[in-house]
């Protein structure tokens, strides 16, 4: 086989390779010497989002929000429903670790700027962080009543 075929092969492979992984949700980086296998690293997780509302309240803004906080790059798994009296006077974001206040304010902003209305953060010290669980984890508590919804 000539060499700019071999070439023509192996980079043919090595894309239809990453393309692979790359829908698996990994990258793929080069070890840099000749005969060692590609590594195969799993991807960063993305900041999840878990959205609240009151039951019969702001679930149209939820639904609103969901899709743009992916777009943002957040994992957003689902919406809750919540009981009546559990949906804050405020759209919240609630963040639990003291370190992650500047990206609850980023939260704020972008929830703001899609039209949600009045949102402040609360950070939420009764829930230790456990090695365990998720870090960059924060909650949206939509008010009783959203701006979107009215």
């Amino acid at each position: 086989m000539k060499r700019e075929t071999r070439a023509a092969l192996i980079t043919g492979i090595a894309t239809v390779m990453a393309a692979f992984v790359t829908v698996l949700g990994a990258r793929v980086w080069q070890s840099g010497n000749v005969g060692q296998p590609a590594q195969l690293i799993p991807p960063a997780l993305l900041p999840r989002v878990v959205l609240h509302v009151r039951v019969g309240d702001s679930l149209s803004v939820a639904r609103h929000v969901k899709p743009r906080l992916s777009d943002a790059g957040y994992d957003v798994p689902d919406i809750r429903m919540v009981n009546r009296d559990m949906a804050p006077p405020t759209t919240l974001v609630r963040y639990f670790e003291e370190s992650k206040s500047a990206d609850a304010d980023k939260l704020v902003e972008l929830l703001r700027s899609w039209g949600v209305g009045e949102v402040d953060k609360q950070f939420v010290e009764k829930y230790p962080r456990i090695d365990n669980t998720r870090r960059d984890y924060f909650e949206v508590w939509f008010a009783t009543r959203s701006r979107a919804d009215r």
